[in-house]
């Protein structure tokens, strides 16, 4: 039996720290409502960009953890909502653990979460254990504001032609801008 756990984003980005206003002022689109609901998808995309470019979840999203054991417990965040622990028991039934049962622990770098009584679970799937979680940034920098600023700027600019200097140009300076930001592990 293969012992590793995966993480899988179940429910992207659905909320972004930069307001549709901010990207106006940005973009200098004072008084003109008509590019709302395209600036708020930009901003959805450019969060995103963001968030995988320094490899931290900057807006709320739902990801799932499935585990081999109740012995491996570690998040790859610190901010983390359960939603709920699930595992299949000794009898292949899936069950849900009370949240009486659990403890999230985030006075490291990576939240992990503490069980008081594991129960038995099943021997008959690789990972047996199911945590669903929210993960977000509690207070989103400026550093990293200004970058989803600069990221659906320039989607919008170049929404219908895409120059590649510009656009090589923009890149560059969210690089730089978020260099402080990634996360690097080694």
């Amino acid at each position: 039996m293969d012992m590793t756990q995966t993480t899988n984003l179940i429910q992207s980005a659905f909320s972004t720290p930069v307001s549709v206003s901010d990207l106006k002022m940005q973009l200098q689109l004072f008084g003109d409502s008509s590019y709302d609901l395209e600036l708020a998808t930009l901003l959805l995309t450019a969060t995103d960009y963001v968030s995988k470019h320094i490899g931290k979840q900057i807006s709320s999203s739902k990801f799932e953890l499935n585990i081999p054991s109740f012995n491996i417990n570690t998040f790859d965040t610190k901010n983390v909502d359960i939603i709920s622990v699930k595992y299949y028991d000794e009898d292949n039934t899936l069950q849900t653990l009370d949240k009486a049962q659990y403890l999230v622990d985030s006075t490291s770098v990576h939240a992990r979460i503490l069980f008081s009584m594991p129960p038995i679970i099943s021997k008959d799937f690789q990972n047996p254990i199911c945590i669903q979680y929210y993960s977000e940034m509690k207070v989103v920098p400026q550093v990293i504001r200004h970058a989803i600023l600069m990221v659906a700027a320039e989607l919008f600019e170049v929404r219908t032609e895409s120059t590649d200097a510009k656009a090589r140009k923009a890149a560059i300076t969210v690089d730089r801008l978020l260099a402080s930001e990634r996360r690097v592990e080694l």
